[in-house]
C-alpha cells in the first residue's frame, strides 16, 4: 500500500511538472522595443492592409464608365490595385474633359504641359517615351501635334460615358490606393492631395496626418526617398530642387512645423543610403543651411539618431 502510494504521488508530480512546462512554452514573447524617438511611430490609420489574392483587374482598354461600379466596389473592400486603376483612370479623364473645353484646345494644353517638364506625365495613360517625345526638343511640332492626337483619341475612349465623382469618393478611393496599393499610389497620395484640401478643414487635417504616417512608414520599409521627402518638409515650407522632373511637394511640406534638427537627422541619413546624384549637390547645401541653426552637440545628436535609422531600416538593404 505504501509502495503505490509513493508511485501515485510520483505521476502526479510529474503531471504538475509537464503543465508547468506547457505553460512556460506558451507564455508570451516579450514586446519588442519601440522605434526611436526621432521618427514617430505609424497612426493606426496608415497601417497597410495585408495582400491577399484578387481577382484580375478589367482588361486596361476598357471603358472607365464600364468599369468605375465594379473598380469602386473592390476598392471599398480593401483592394489596393483596384483602387489605384480607379483613381488614376478618374483623373485622367476629369483632366481629358477640362482640357477639350479649354479655348486653346487640347493638344497646345498637353504640349505646354508636357513642355513644363514636371515630374508626372499630364495623364496616367501617357507613358513616359511619350512623354519624352513631346520634350526632345528635336521633334517637330507636327511630331508633338500627331502624339497629342493619338493620346486625345486613346482618352476619347477610356473615359467616353464616363462622370467626374465627388471629391470625398476621390479622396477616399485614393487613400484607399496609398494604404494598401503600389508605392507609386503612396507617393501620388503625398507629392498631390487627392481632392481640394483649401476647401475642407477636415479633409486638410486628415490628409496631413494620413500623409506624414504613409511617409514614416515608408521610411520603415527602407525607403530612402522617405528620408529625403520628410527631412525637407521639416527644413522648409517651399523647396525647389531646381532641375528637370523633380517632385515638388509644396503641400506636405507645409504641412509639417519646421523642425530644423528632425530635418538634420532624416537629410544626413538620406546622404548615406546611396542619394539620387542629381539631388547631392542641393542637399548638401540645405544641410549647410541647418547647421548654422544647430549646436555642435545637437548636429552630434541628429547624426547619431541618423546612423541607428540607417542600421535599423536600411541595413542589408539594396537602395
Amino acid at each position: 500500500m505504501q509502495t503505490r502510494a509513493v508511485v501515485l504521488l510520483a505521476v502526479v508530480a510529474a503531471a504538475a511538472a509537464g503543465a508547468w512546462y506547457v505553460t512556460q512554452q506558451r507564455a508570451p514573447a516579450p514586446e519588442r522595443a519601440a522605434p526611436p524617438p526621432a521618427v514617430a511611430a505609424t497612426p493606426p490609420h496608415a497601417t497597410q492592409t495585408p495582400t491577399v489574392a484578387r481577382a484580375p483587374l478589367p482588361p486596361a482598354d476598357a471603358p472607365h464608365a464600364s468599369t468605375d461600379t465594379a473598380l469602386r466596389e473592390r476598392a471599398s473592400g480593401g483592394d489596393g490595385a483596384a483602387a489605384w486603376r480607379w483613381y488614376r483612370e478618374q483623373a485622367d479623364c476629369r483632366r481629358w474633359r477640362e482640357w477639350s473645353a479649354a479655348p486653346e484646345g487640347f493638344a497646345r494644353k498637353l504640349i505646354d504641359a508636357a513642355a513644363a517638364g514636371g515630374s508626372q506625365p499630364p495623364f496616367f495613360a501617357m507613358p513616359p517615351d511619350e512623354l519624352e517625345a513631346f520634350r526632345n526638343p528635336a521633334n517637330s511640332a507636327e511630331i508633338a501635334a500627331a502624339n497629342a492626337q493619338n493620346l486625345m483619341e486613346r482618352l476619347e475612349t477610356l473615359c467616353a460615358g464616363s462622370q467626374d465623382p465627388t471629391d470625398d469618393e476621390v479622396y477616399r478611393i485614393a487613400l484607399a490606393a496609398a494604404l494598401s496599393g503600389p508605392t507609386q499610389a503612396k507617393w501620388q497620395f503625398i507629392d498631390t492631395p487627392p481632392a481640394d484640401l483649401a476647401a475642407n478643414d477636415a479633409r486638410r487635417r486628415d490628409w496631413s496626418a494620413r500623409a506624414l504616417g504613409i511617409a514614416q512608414a515608408q521610411l520603415a520599409e527602407g525607403d530612402a526617398e522617405a528620408a529625403f521627402a520628410l527631412g525637407v518638409a521639416y527644413a522648409k515650407d517651399d523647396y525647389d530642387e531646381r532641375r528637370r522632373g523633380a517632385v515638388t511637394r509644396n503641400a506636405f511640406n507645409a504641412s509639417l512645423a519646421n523642425d530644423p534638427k528632425r530635418a538634420y537627422e532624416l537629410l544626413w541619413l538620406y546622404l548615406s543610403t546611396q542619394p539620387d546624384p542629381a539631388r547631392l549637390e542641393r542637399t548638401q547645401q540645405l544641410l549647410a543651411e541647418l547647421r548654422d541653426a544647430l549646436t555642435d552637440d545637437e548636429r552630434a545628436a541628429a547624426q547619431a539618431a541618423a546612423d541607428k535609422l540607417r542600421l535599423e531600416y536600411f541595413s542589408g538593404r539594396d537602395n
